[in-house]
């Protein structure tokens, strides 16, 4: 029995250790970008490992750079929200990139460390998280 429990458990511990390998890191951050790892978005902070899923959020004015474990480098725009796609653009993946609708998305620092999130980019960004997509 303990000879197919163990091979087993392996398996499936190796399995759940590769689903989570970053994909990318986020560097060059300029303005407000935030990233939600699966639950809420927070302060994205630099060289913060990213894995294929997460959403990256840059606010109007904001920049930041995605590079892949690959080496393949990435610049992204402000007034967008982007997904980490598995595979690196260089050897073929896709971004997947919505624009925030309007010049008003903003984010601005409460109390707490947390982000308030105000006028049409909360309306922009509640739509995102209720849809996942946003039209211009």
């Amino acid at each position: 029995m303990k000879a197919i429990i163990l091979p087993c458990a392996m398996l499936l511990f190796s399995t759940a250790a590769a689903a989570i390998e970053p994909a990318a890191t986020i560097n060059a951050i300029s303005g407000s970008v935030l990233v939600n790892q699966g639950k809420q978005f927070v302060p994205v902070q630099s060289g913060q490992a990213l894995v294929a899923g997460d959403r990256v959020m840059l606010m109007q004015d904001a920049g930041a750079a995605l590079r892949f474990t690959d080496g393949c480098d990435v610049r992204l725009e402000g007034g967008t929200i982007v997904t980490v796609p598995t595979t690196s653009t260089c050897a073929g993946g896709a971004l997947e990139v919505s624009r925030l609708a309007g010049n008003t998305a903003m984010a601005s620092s409460a109390v707490g460390g947390g982000w308030i999130l105000t006028g049409v980019g909360a309306l922009a960004i509640g739509t995102v998280l209720s849809e996942g997509t946003i039209s211009p």
